[in-house]
């Protein structure tokens, strides 16, 4: 109902009253309410209160529309050269914190650094709203700057281009190729509420087939230009090799598109066209063209804008920003970024951009871009980097730029503050690019050189003895660095890698000066239980005194411990240093009191056998001092240490390693054996337990057998039990070594042999007959006992020697003795599976049975072992000779004879067969079933072998009860032989046969492999003999449809096909990381697919999967694809669904973590103002800060969706 002229007359009376209470104090309505009524006894209801302040645009708080105004205002002001200006609201200051929060929430972070906010219309101004300079700071705004013509042009690209008075712009603005100028500002739409009406499902969209994962690699190649300044303004011939190099930068923004092809606009454009709203594509694409199509002006503003907004989404790779600064360094552009930063250093885009700049200007140690971000704000402190973190200060001492460490730490970067477990001390003492003088500012500004006992971090001096920089550590030192600190094992204590790494003995001296203790050894922290001897025991075994042939200290238990420590961080500094040939360090040690016996007992024992697991006989592992002493064959220090007190046979008491006069028979000085003998060495003391060998096995491992005489004439035992493990008696040593004199000389002093032993594990290692069989006869000669003669002819025929099968078999040997007990074949057997003809007939000749049965496990016949291996004239052979083409295979995991051959399919090899016995395929159940997944298995598998097999019978699907065999006509597919898959269709396969694999695999069905081999046409036959598109995906991890297989390749051709024979868009997906095809669609970037799928009725809402899973809103905001978030928001995408329920993200979440700005801000908007919008947006700020985007995490701390309520 219509008011009186009265009534309005009433209200009109009141107006300016009414006015000072809402706005200017502040007074509620219902306070209003009472005042008026009392006073003039003026009655109106609250509803008749607010719609009449509606009317007269009374308002507290701000709209979208007024904060756009302001925000417009306001950058033009900046273009005019004036200040920003104070926002005032009905007379009263709204806080300048509150404006740039309000513009940052209601304005695209895109609109701010390309130079625009709305549209080139200005917006009406808002009642009561005004944006001005206060007059206290509007007198002397001048301009000193001094600009030439072609920075000029370039400014007119920056945002706030217009704030120059002094200069005329308009003489230069020069319209591009499409008709628009430079300054053409952007609009860039804002969604306000769930129904988004002005959002449209774009149409006819080209395909995108790549993620920006690949963005921009062009950007960092190696071919950059020299850093030399190029002074635009005079320099012609530069300004066209900047933009050279320019082109080259742009034109491989996209490297994944452009392949080999010649740089292309289109290509660019369809590349960005997923992560850009189409009126920021379409100002990109205009910067990008004038790149393309110019080499007379500047370029390097398109190109910067380009990488502020790729910057500005976390597309930017690190090193692409560092071709950046060179560019800007070759152009001589430090006031151009400074024009830039000083417009826009308030904007979230722009604080995300100077970080990033920052690091890559420290990367490259350029102080004049180093300094321009620090003045203005940068935070000096940001990681960036998404495998290894680094902050610009850690940075600039990886590259050891002084000036640059210099400026970021004055400016207050965190001399302290770890990226990737290591300080910027650790950084400085372990990197030789950085100098002394970097590690002195470090510590003069407050870096903590001795880490708290709880770091798992090494400790800067152990970083820096371990790459021996000298003068660090005496830098250290003297800054009272504690020599005996280490917070880990993992290389041992400071004095300890000294030894390990120091060829001199300064670096030593320089520690133990400072208090570093002698014999300590940082594996003494290390206890698991495992250690090779009670510390309380003592430290040294007198083998001499022990059973050498007790296993009781080979302790089983033990050896399993699972320590995976290194030997050295138990060794004392002595040992280490002896164990390197620091002799000048072993003689300071010494002098200094180190023990010269340093203990042992805390070795663990998995240590020791990692250790002793590469020892050889030229290079021996050493435990003692005095080992590594004889080791070298240093004579001198040998004595030295002996004369110091050094026990002569010590080694652990577990008896892992080798005595002193173990090493010195292993390198063949007899003149050391004989100083060791004089000092009381133990000549008989056992080998070790762990590839050991006694003093006389070592000697017989030399060509030389004087010393080899020498022992034994010094009673040396010429049969003392070998090493446990990998050990050979010193016959067998001899025989190895293919030295008939030292066997001689072994036999003559009554070694003993086992002709089984010996052939087996030593003969056979001998490639020069002649020496074989002159060694084999001085076995034979000397009576050498057979163990079994069978054994013996096993491993004969294993050698395939012929000569030694034949003086076997004439002395007796049985060629039916019985199984290898190795192999588990007869001598004939494994002739045949060797393929050596000449000893199959030469067994057979002596009497083999040709027919002998198979061994019950992993047996085979003669003629299953030839076919297994594919040796047609033996098979032929043995099949002429009698063999039973049919005989039965082994109980596990034997193979007939045809199994054997289609196993290797040989088709002349199966003919043959076939031509003895057709029927020995459709007679036989098992080659029925299992012959063709045979052959189709093969590499070599062919139309042709499967046309033959099926011809003879064999089974073209597996039985049901068999169901997690794969399917032949899978396999066939997975192949992509299509005669060899039309082949088995008409032979009856089934086109729907499910697999039901026992493990993972993600296609269970012959059509979903054909769509994932991208194989079209044997998808379109498959499909034509009635294949189920829409067979349900596999429930374990990575199993999809054929649909969402398609769409996950990006491959539209197929999904289309797909989708035209009934494939259902909203299939269901895995449980565990699995995506419908709108899913798949959005995270991919595919516009097109997307488009497609949502016309035919996608669920936008399909829910994540389980675990990792994501809804396609949530895959778009991770992957930063905005133009597809606005699709899918417009195709009512819940912006508050649920995340997956282990390792999910909500969209807000996912886009923040991720660093996707532009579709962050878009999402923020969109989302309601709920108490679920507040926990989502902390939680978000809180992944935004921990993955290093820090800028992202204050935007969304300080975002509200009012901030006037």
């Amino acid at each position: 109902m219509a008011r009186s002229k009265n009534e309005d007359a009433a209200w009109e009376s009141h107006r300016h009253e009414l006015k000072a209470m809402f706005l200017d104090q502040g007074l509620t309505v219902e306070h209003i309410q009472q005042h008026m009524s009392q006073k003039y006894n003026f009655t109106k209801s609250k509803h008749q209160y607010h719609r009449q302040f509606k009317n007269w645009d009374f308002k507290k708080n701000f709209t979208s529309d007024d904060w756009r105004f302001v925000a417009h205002r306001r950058e033009k002001r900046k273009r005019e050269g004036k200040d920003p200006g104070d926002v005032m609201l009905n007379g009263n200051l709204v806080p300048e914190p509150k404006v740039r929060k309000a513009i940052a929430r209601h304005v695209l972070p895109t609109s701010q650094y390309l130079g625009t906010v709305n549209c080139d219309a200005e917006p009406s101004t808002p009642e009561g709203i005004t944006v001005g300079t206060p007059s206290s700071e509007m007198q002397g705004i001048e301009f000193n700057h001094s600009i030439s013509p072609p920075q000029m042009n370039w400014l007119l690209d920056l945002p706030g281009a217009e704030s120059f008075p002094d200069l005329d712009l308009s003489n230069i603005i020069t319209p591009t190729a499409d008709g628009i100028c430079d300054q053409l500002p952007i609009a860039i739409p804002e969604l306000h509420g769930p129904d988004a009406s002005h959002i449209q499902v774009m149409e006819n969209l080209p395909e995108f087939s790549s993620n920006q994962e690949g963005l921009i690699r062009g950007l960092y190649t190696s071919r950059t230009p020299a850093l030399n300044p190029v002074h635009t303004e005079s320099n012609h011939d530069g300004l066209g090799s900047l933009n050279r190099d320019i082109l080259e930068g742009t034109s491989l923004l996209s490297a994944k598109i452009f392949s080999n092809s010649a740089p292309n606009i289109s290509k660019l454009s369809e590349y960005l066209e997923p992560f850009t709203m189409e009126n920021v594509h379409h100002e990109l694409i205009r910067k990008a063209k004038t790149i393309f199509q110019t080499d007379s002006s500047d370029n390097l503003p398109p190109f910067l804008s380009l990488c502020i907004y790729l910057s500005s989404n976390n597309l930017l790779p690190p090193l692409a920003m560092n071709r950046l600064v060179m560019l800007l360094a070759k152009s001589n552009s430090h006031l151009r970024l400074e024009t830039l930063l000083k417009s826009q250093s308030q904007s979230t885009a722009m604080e995300i951009f100077m970080s990033d700049l920052l690091a890559s200007a420290a990367t490259l140690g350029n102080t004049d871009i180093t300094r321009i971000l620090i003045n203005h704000g940068a935070d000096l402190d940001a990681t960036r980097g998404r495998l290894m973190k680094a902050t610009p200060l850690s940075l600039a001492i990886k590259f050891g730029h002084f000036e640059c460490v210099r400026l970021l730490l004055e400016a207050g970067s965190d001399p302290n503050l770890a990226t990737e477990e290591k300080t910027p001390l650790h950084i400085a003492c372990s990197t030789h690019k950085c100098s002394i003088e970097i590690v002195e500012l470090l510590l003069k500004s407050g870096a903590h050189i001795n880490p708290p006992q709880d770091s798992g971090r090494l400790t800067a001096l152990q970083l820096a003895v371990n790459e021996c920089r000298i003068n660090v550590v005496r830098l250290l030192l003297q800054w009272k660095a504690d020599p005996n600190t280490f917070t880990t094992s993992k290389l041992g204590t400071p004095l300890q890698i000294a030894c390990r790494n120091s060829s001199n003995a300064e670096m030593s001296e320089l520690l133990i000066n400072a208090g570093a203790e002698i014999d300590t050894c940082s594996g003494h922290k290390y206890d698991d239980g495992s250690s090779s001897h009670d510390p309380d025991d003592s430290d040294l075994e007198p083998d001499s005194n022990s059973d050498s042939d007790s296993d009781s200290d080979f302790d089983l238990g033990v050896l399993g411990a699972s320590d995976n420590s290194s030997l050295s961080t138990f060794q004392s500094a002595i040992l280490i240093a002896a164990d390197n040939e620091n002799w000048e360090t072993v003689q300071l040690l010494l002098e200094e009191g180190g023990d010269v016996n340093p203990s042992m007992s805390m070795f663990p024992i998995q240590a020791l056998r990692n250790e002793f697991q590469f020892n050889t006989l030229s290079s021996p592992v050493v435990l003692t001092p005095l080992q590594a002493a004889v080791r070298a064959e240093n004579i001198t220090m040998t004595r030295m240490l002996l004369s110091a007190g050094a026990h002569v046979d010590a080694r652990p008491e577990s008896k892992y390693g080798h005595t002193a006069l173990q090493i010195a028979a292993m390198m063949g000085n007899q003149r050391l054996v004989q100083i060791l003998l004089r000092k009381g060495a133990d000549i008989n003391a056992p080998a070790g337990v762990f590839n050991g060998l006694t003093a006389l096995q070592a000697a017989a491992f030399h060509s030389d057998t004087e010393l080899l005489t020498f022992l034994l004439k010094e009673k040396s035992n010429v049969n003392a039990p070998p090493s446990l493990e990998y050990g050979k008696s010193a016959l067998e040593a001899a025989i190895s070594k293919g030295n008939i004199d030292a066997v001689r000389i072994l036999l003559d002093a009554c070694a003993s042999a086992n002709v089984e032993v010996v052939l087996k594990g030593c003969l056979g290692t001998i490639n020069d007959i002649e020496v074989r069989e002159e060694i084999f006869s001085l076995l034979m000669e000397a009576g050498a006992r057979f163990e079994s003669r069978a054994g013996s002819l096993h491993t004969a025929v294993f050698w395939k020697d012929i000569d030694m099968t034949r003086r076997l078999l004439k002395r007796g040997a049985d060629p039916n003795a019985g199984y290898c007990q190795t192999t588990n074949r007869t001598p004939l057997q494994k002739a045949s599976s060797a393929g050596n003809e000449a000893l199959v007939r030469l067994l057979i000749s002596h009497g083999a049975d040709i027919n002998a049965p198979a061994y019950y496990n992993e047996g085979e016949t003669a003629l299953q072992s030839a076919a297994l291996q594919g040796h047609l004239k033996i098979v032929k052979f043995l099949l002429d000779s009698g063999a039973d083409a049919r005989a039965p295979m082994a109980a596990w995991p034997g193979v007939s004879a045809i199994g054997a051959a289609t196993s290797t399919c040989n088709e002349e090899l199966v003919q043959t067969f076939l031509d003895r016995d057709p029927e020995i395929i459709s007679s036989d159940p098992l080659a029925k079933r299992d012959a063709l997944r045979a052959v189709l298995s093969h590499w070599k598998c062919n139309a042709s072998m499967v046309r033959l097999l099926l011809k003879h019978g064999v089974a073209v699907n597996t039985p049901p009860t068999f169901s997690w065999w794969k399917p032949c006509l899978q396999i066939a597919v997975e192949k992509g032989n299509f005669e060899t898959v039309q082949c088995l269709l008409t032979a009856g396969a089934d086109v729907n046969r499910r697999w039901k694999p026992e493990k993972n695999a993600a296609r269970v069905t012959a059509l979903q492999a054909a769509v994932f081999s991208r194989n079209i046409d044997i998808v379109r036959m498959l499909i034509e003999w009635g294949a189920d598109v829409n067979a349900p995906a596999h429930t374990n991890a990575g199993g999809q449809t054929a649909l969402q297989i398609a769409v996950s390749q990006n491959y539209f051709q197929m999904a289309q096909l797909l989708v035209q024979n009934g494939a259902d868009v909203n299939g269901a997906p895995s449980l565990q990381q699995g995506l419908t095809a709108l899913q798949a669609a959005a995270a991919a970037g595919n516009m097109k697919l997307t488009q497609c799928l949502l016309r035919q009725k996608a669920d936008v809402n399909a829910p994540a999967a389980h675990f990792g899973g994501i809804t396609a809103l949530q895959g778009a905001a991770i992957k930063g694809n905005i133009r597809i978030v606005t699709m899918l928001l417009a195709a009512g995408a819940d912006i508050g669904a649920a995340p997956a329920i282990e390792n999910g993200r909500s969209a807000i979440e996912g886009a923040a973590e991720n660093g996707r700005l532009d579709t962050l801000h878009l999402l923020l908007n969109y989302h309601p103002d709920t108490e679920e919008f507040e926990i989502k947006k902390k939680r978000a700020s809180k992944l935004a800060l921990a993955n290093g985007h820090l800028a992202i995490g204050r935007f969304l701390m300080a975002y509200r969706k009012s901030d006037w309520k």
